[in-house]
């Protein structure tokens, strides 16, 4: 993790508890399974000793704290964010806090990470250096990595043995086929976690050091992104489209999609996107590459 360029609070000064679901740990009520019209409503209480943070972070009273929550999926490349409490001047001095995402069984596939943290909200002007003073700034985080199973999500996840099969042994295999546009997504495009591989088996496993699971994740995400534009790009018959519905979502309009995400410029319509997402396809392929690692933040955020 980055040195940040100001003070912040040990970690022990917030203690969260584990993410439960009604009572039962998020990770078995994902072993349990889940449809795409399951919504999990993920809570955990944090007891934070806010005079200790306020204290070796440097802030002042009158200084806001805002708590929050999010939640990423991986395989579909889809966040959201769950409530937000404030702590304002006249807070206790140790304040029990729950904090609560709501997760679409839809949006799940690949790994889940939940991420809960403590940022700084309004702020009195200050002088002192290497203090916080921007809105937004991080104070504490904790981010949990919980391995999803199954058919869930806009890109279904499967861990499987690749040994006696025709696969390559790679880490993972991306198989989303050529042509049939307006097939459904979930039909036609399935990622293979190869649990032979000792990192893939290890992050699912959730042995690794966060950092380190983290990087497989992005790797992962980057690879899927790159494999659906670029399928999109090398097909002549190919073109961008607004059309999906609440129920599914056609693979066609998945790339228009991630080209919207991740490769269009502000304001740029994805149907003159997808004409310079072709030209760097043929021409600079290393500089596709190079800019969806920029807009996927790849190694470029905090890992863990």
């Amino acid at each position: 993790m980055r040195a940040l360029p100001y003070r912040t609070p040990a970690f022990e000064s917030v203690l969260a508890s584990p993410w439960v679901v009604d009572g039962v740990p998020l990770g078995e009520r994902l072993d349990q399974g889940w449809d795409y019209q399951t919504q999990l409503a993920a809570r955990r209480r944090l007891t934070i000793d806010v005079a200790r943070v306020r204290r070796e972070a440097g802030l002042t009273m009158a200084d806001e704290m805002v708590v929050s929550s999010r939640y990423r999926a991986t395989g579909s490349l889809i966040r959201h964010r769950g409530n937000m409490e404030s702590l304002a001047a006249g807070s206790p001095a140790i304040a029990d806090v729950e904090t609560e995402v709501r997760i679409d069984g839809a949006d799940l596939a690949g790994a889940l990470e939940l991420e809960t943290t403590v940022t700084l909200g309004s702020v009195t002007p200050r002088q002192q250096t290497f203090v916080a003073r921007r809105p937004g700034s991080i104070l504490w985080r904790r981010s949990d990595l919980f391995a999803v199973e199954g058919g869930g999500g806009l890109l279904p996840v499967a861990r499987t043995s690749f040994a006696g099969s025709a696969l390559p042994k790679g880490a993972w295999f991306i198989s989303a086929g050529t042509g049939e546009w307006d097939a459904p997504a979930m039909g036609h495009l399935l990622v293979l976690l190869n649990e032979d591989n000792p990192g893939v088996l290890a992050a699912l496993e959730r042995t690794l050091a966060g950092e380190f699971t983290s990087a497989v994740w992005q790797a992962l995400a980057l690879d899927i992104v790159h494999t659906v534009l670029s399928l999109a790009a090398d097909d002549p018959d190919f073109a961008t489209t607004d059309g999906e519905t609440d129920d599914e979502i056609s693979k066609a309009a998945l790339a228009t999609r991630f080209i919207r995400t991740w490769y269009a410029h502000p304001g740029e319509e994805a149907a003159d996107a997808l004409g310079r997402l072709r030209y760097d396809a043929q021409n600079e392929p290393a500089r596709l590459r190079a800019v969806l690692q920029e807009r996927l933040h790849f190694l470029g955020r905090d890992l863990g």
